[in-house]
C-alpha cells in the first residue's frame, strides 16, 4: 500500500467513564479521547514500558482471507516500545526473541547484535505533567507494522488505498493499561473477494497498545512429549559455550490464593480466574451449551488443586466496553458461511502468559454438524433420522465442541493419536464405556462414535475429556513454588515423574502430522486401534444409511439440498476411511518415548497385505450400495458414478504416492520383503487385469496409467523406484493388449490401444 499523507481532523474531548466488571471483580476505567486538533495525549505510563501490539480486525469484509471474522487478530507478535527523542515520540520494536542474564558480561553484545529497529517517528506537540501530547498523523499513515492484510492478500486482490485520506481514524480510548486506536481502512480492488459484492473493499481494526506486565511471569519449560503450544527464544549465557534455544509453553497465570492451603492439598481458588463473556449476538438458547461446554474444563483444573478456575458470564448491562477490548475475553457469535468454531488467544511473548481468549462459533458450523452427526450416528441414532438435527442434539454437540475449543485457549494443541489409544471393539462395549472414553483425548478430530452396531446401543456417542487432557493441564497449570529467578524457566515435574507418566500409552502425545503424513496412528477422522476393523463397521453403518437417504433427509417443502449435502458428507466420509487404511501401507509410526527417544515403526507385511486387501475389495468391488435411485432422481446429473470416480481417484493417487511408495521400499530393503511389488501388482490386477467397466469406469483406469507414467518422470533419481514402475508399466501393456484382443466393443478397443501408446 502507498503511505497516505494527507491529515484527518480528529475532533476529540476527554472524558473518563467509570466501568465495573462485576462477575470478575475487576475495576475498568475508559477514556475516549477527542479534541478540534490533530492530536491525542498519551499518558507518560506508556513511555519506556514494553507494549504489545495487538492488531485486530473488527470490521471484516466476507472472505477476505480464507478463515476469518469480525474480532480475528493478526497473527504475529511485536513488542514496541516509545521513547521520547528531541521532540519526537520515537517507536522502536523490541527485539524480544534474544535472553540474556542481566548481570551477564555479554548483555551490550547481545542488545548490539540484535539491534531494535525504529518504526516510526511522530511528532510531539508538548508535554505536561501526566501526558505527552503527539500528532495523530501515524496512524493515518501507512506504517506496515500497524497494516491487518499481509502482502500476499494485498497483490491477490490488487488492493490500492481510495485515496490519499483513506484511512479514516474513528476513536481512541484509554482502557486498562491499554491505548486503543480504531481506524477503517479504504481499498478499491482489481479483484473482490467471494460474495462481497463491490469493487471497494473497507477493513475496520483495533489497534491496541497493552502495557505488558511489569513483573513477567515466570516461564514454563515445555516438553515435546506434552502437547501444550509454546515459544522459542536463544538464550546467550557467557559461561555457555553454546547458543541454545529455549522453549516455554503459552499458558494463563493461574496463582492460588492461598498458596499455604494449596499445597496442604486444600481446593484453593486462583486469585484471578479465566473469565469470558458471551458477546451481544449470541442467541440465548445455545447459551447454556456453550456454557457447560467451557465449564467442563473446571474438574480437570480442580484435580491439581484449582477451584473454579474459570467463569462464564454473559456481560454486564450497562458497561461500555467495546467487546473487542482486549482485556476481556470473549465468546463470539459469528455470522458466517464459514464451518468451524475456533479457540484463539494472545500472549506476551517474552513469557508465554496469555492475556486474552476468543471462543467463536461460526453460525455455518450448524450446516456441517447437521450433515456430519447424520452420518456418522443416523444407523444407531433415530433422533438423527431427520433433515434438521433436534436442537437437543446440537446443544450437545455445541457443548463438546466448544470444550474441544476451550482446550485450545488454555494451550492445548491437537493431539490426533489420541483416537487410537483404546481397541477398536471395546469402543462398541457399554461396560468398556462406563470406565473409559472413546479417545484418550478431546482434543483429537474423532468426533463420533461411528463403530458403533445397532446391536450394540445404548452408548456414547461423542468424545469427552480424556486422561491425556488432565496430564496436558497438569504440566501446564500445576502451581510449582517460584523460584526467584524469572531468567530461568520453571519445570513442573522431574525427570522421573515425567517418565513414569508416560508409561501410560493413553498419556501419550506426538506433534500433527502435515505434509508428508506416514504414521496410521496420526490421523483426523479415526476412532479405534485396528484402522482396518473400524473401517469395516464405519462402512457397515454407511450401507445401512444409504437406503433411507432420502426418506431421513428430504424436508416436507421438497427442497433436495439437505440430502445433496448429506451424500456429499457421505462420500467424503467413505473417502476419509479409504484414506485411513491406506496410511497402513508404507506406514511408519512414530513415538518420542520417554526417555527422549525418537522410535519408528514400519508397518509389517501382513498388516500392508490386509489393507491393501481391503482397498482392493471396497474401493475397486462392491460400491453399488451407493446407488440410492430415489436420489439419482432428483439430481441431474449421474451421482453414482461421479462418487465412485472420485474415491477410486484418490485411493490410486494416494497409494502412488512417491513417498508412500519410497518407504516401502525402504522397508523392503531392511527387511527382505517385497511390498512394493506386491502392492503395484494388486493395483494393476484389479484396476485393469481382473475389472469391468462397470467396476472400474475407463477414467478411472486411464488416470490409474497416467499417474504411473507421472511418478517414473518424477523419480527419475531414484533407481530402484524407476524399475519397479516400469516393470510395472510393461507388464500392464502386456496386460492391455490381451484385453484388446478379447474385447468386442471396438470403442473400447480404441480406448485400450490408445492407453499403452
Amino acid at each position: 500500500m502507498s503511505e497516505i499523507t494527507n491529515r484527518f481532523v480528529l475532533s476529540l474531548f476527554i472524558g473518563v467513564l467509570c466501568m465495573f466488571n462485576s462477575f470478575a471483580q475487576n475495576k475498568s476505567s475508559t477514556t475516549h479521547l477527542q479534541s478540534s486538533s490533530e492530536y491525542f495525549e498519551i499518558p507518560k505510563e506508556y513511555i519506556n514500558k514494553p507494549l504489545l501490539l495487538i492488531n485486530r480486525i473488527t470490521g471484516y469484509p466476507n472472505k477476505l482471507f480464507y478463515y476469518g471474522s469480525s474480532g480475528m487478530d493478526v497473527d504475529y507478535s511485536v513488542i514496541l516500545k516509545f521513547e521520547i527523542d528531541n521532540n519526537q515520540l520515537k517507536v522502536t520494536q523490541q527485539q524480544y526473541q534474544n535472553n540474556v542474564g542481566k548481570d551477564d558480561i555479554i548483555k551490550t553484545s547481545v542488545r548490539k547484535n540484535h539491534f531494535n529497529p525504529t518504526i516510526c517517528y511522530i511528532p510531539i506537540i508538548s508535554v505536561s505533567e501526566k501526558n505527552i501530547k503527539i500528532n495523530t498523523d501515524v496512524f493515518k499513515n501507512d506504517v506496515k507494522v500497524f497494516s491487518p492484510i499481509d502482502t500476499e492478500t494485498i497483490d491477490k486482490y490488487g488492493l490500492k488505498p481510495t485515496s490519499d485520506d483513506s484511512i479514516v481514524i474513528n476513536d481512541i480510548q484509554l482502557s486498562q493499561n491499554s491505548m486503543l486506536v480504531s481506524r477503517t481502512l479504504n481499498f478499491t480492488s482489481q479483484k473482490s473477494p467471494e460474495k462481497h459484492y463491490s469493487p471497494n473493499i473497507s477493513v475496520e481494526q483495533l489497534l491496541a497498545f497493552k502495557i505488558l506486565p511489569e513483573t513477567p511471569m515466570v516461564r514454563r519449560k515445555w516438553d515435546p512429549r506434552v502437547g501444550n503450544f509454546y515459544l522459542s527464544t536463544t538464550k546467550y549465557d557467557s559461561e555457555d559455550v553454546f547458543i541454545k534455544e529455549e522453549s516455554f509453553i503459552e499458558r494463563w497465570r493461574l496463582e492460588p490464593e492461598n498458596i499455604a492451603a494449596y499445597f496442604n492439598g486444600i481446593l484453593t481458588k486462583p486469585k484471578q480466574p479465566i473469565v469470558f463473556y458471551f458477546d451481544e449476538n449470541v442467541p440465548q438458547k445455545w447459551k447454556k451449551y456453550m456454557k457447560q461446554g467451557i465449564l467442563d474444563w473446571l474438574p480437570v483444573f480442580e484435580k491439581i488443586g484449582f477451584k473454579d478456575a474459570i467463569e462464564v458470564h454473559d456481560k454486564p448491562k450497562n458497561v461500555h466496553w467495546d467487546d473487542n477490548d482486549p482485556n476481556y475475553n470473549m465468546i463470539r457469535w459469528v455470522s458466517s458461511e464459514i464451518q468451524d468454531a475456533q479457540g484463539n488467544y494472545i500472549s506476551d511473548p517474552r513469557t508465554g502468559e496469555i492475556l486474552n481468549g476468543t471462543l467463536m462459533w461460526y453460525q455455518n458450523y450448524f450446516s456441517a454438524v447437521n450433515d456430519d452427526y447424520f452420518v456418522s450416528a443416523a444407523a444407531v441414532d433415530p433422533s438423527a433420522r431427520k433433515p434438521v438435527l433436534p436442537d437437543s442434539v446440537f446443544g450437545q454437540i455445541m457443548r463438546r465442541t466448544m470444550t474441544h475449543e476451550m482446550g485450545h485457549a488454555l494451550n492445548l494443541g491437537h493431539n490426533m493419536i489420541a483416537s487410537s489409544s483404546y481397541p477398536t471393539d471395546s469402543l462398541r462395549s457399554g461396560n468398556f464405556l462406563q470406565n473409559y472414553t472413546l479417545t484418550s483425548s478431546i482434543m483429537d478430530y474423532a468426533k463420533y462414535n461411528y463403530v458403533a452396531q445397532p446391536e450394540d446401543m445404548p452408548l456414547p456417542l461423542l468424545c469427552v475429556i480424556a486422561p491425556y487432557d488432565y496430564w496436558a493441564i497438569e504440566y501446564a497449570y500445576k502451581y510449582v513454588h517460584p523460584t526467584g529467578d524469572n531468567y530461568q524457566m520453571e519445570v513442573p515435574f522431574t525427570k522421573e515423574v515425567i517418565e513414569e507418566k508416560l508409561q501410560d500409552t493413553h498419556l501419550e502425545y506426538m506433534e500433527q502430522e502435515y505434509g508428508k503424513a506416514m504414521d496410521p496412528t496420526n490421523n483426523t477422522g479415526d476412532l479405534g486401534d485396528n484402522p482396518i476393523l473400524s473401517g469395516e463397521y464405519g462402512l457397515k453403518n454407511l450401507q445401512r444409511i444409504m437406503p433411507h437417504i432420502v426418506e431421513w433427509s428430504l424436508p416436507e417443502d421438497g427442497d433436495p439440498a439437505v440430502v445433496f449435502s448429506r451424500y456429499n458428507q457421505l462420500v467424503k466420509q467413505t473417502d476419509i476411511i479409504f484414506r485411513i487404511v491406506i496410511k497402513l501401507i508404507g506406514g511408519k509410526k512414530n513415538r518420542l518415548a520417554a526417555n527422549m527417544e525418537y522410535i519408528s515403526e514400519s508397518t509389517d507385511s501382513q498388516v500392508v497385505s490386509a489393507a491393501m486387501n481391503f482397498i482392493t475389495d471396497n474401493v475397486f468391488n462392491k460400491m453399488e450400495w451407493l446407488y440410492n435411485h430415489d436420489l439419482e432422481k432428483l439430481s441431474n446429473e449421474n451421482l453414482y458414478l461421479k462418487s465412485v470416480e472420485k474415491l477410486q481417484t484418490n485411493a490410486i493417487k494416494r497409494i502412488l504416492n512417491k513417498d508412500r511408495l519410497l518407504r516401502l521400499i525402504d522397508s523392503d530393503n531392511e527387511n527382505n520383503t517385497t511390498n512394493a511389488t506386491k502392492v503395484l501388482r494388486k493395483c494393476s490386477d484389479v484396476i485393469l487385469t481382473q475389472s469391468t467397466v462397470e467396476q472400474i469406469p475407463l477414467t478411472v483406469q486411464k488416470i490409474y496409467i497416467s499417474t504411473l507414467k507421472k511418478r517414473i518422470e518424477e523419480t527419475s533419481d531414484d533407481l530402484i523406484l524407476t524399475y519397479l514402475l516400469k516393470n510395472e508399466l510393461d507388464y500392464i501393456k502386456k496386460v492391455v493388449t490381451s484385453k484388446i484382443q478379447n474385447e468386442s466393443n471396438p470403442l473400447i478397443k480404441g480406448f485400450y490401444a490408445q492407453l499403452i501408446k
